[in-house]
């Protein structure tokens, strides 16, 4: 049994894990959902549900696009 240990992590917010797939989401700007939470999964062993992956997609798109300037406070 050699499965990394993966942990609840209630203080992930979503504007957290927009920063960190920020780099990620650059270079492949049609990164899924599922891709999301595979790599916080492998890079920060935490486990983080579908709507903060959903919602931190989208503030990440915003950014990357230009149009978050305004909108989410970086």
């Amino acid at each position: 049994h050699k499965c990394p240990r993966v942990f609840d992590n209630k203080n992930a917010k979503s504007k957290w894990v927009a920063m960190q797939i920020l780099d990620k989401l650059k270079s492949n700007s049609s990164m899924i959902v599922n891709d999301v939470v595979n790599y916080t999964r492998s890079r920060f062993t935490a486990r983080i549900t579908s709507s903060t992956t959903y919602k931190a997609r989208k503030i990440a798109l915003a950014i990357v696009e230009g149009d978050a300037v305004k909108q989410y406070a970086i």
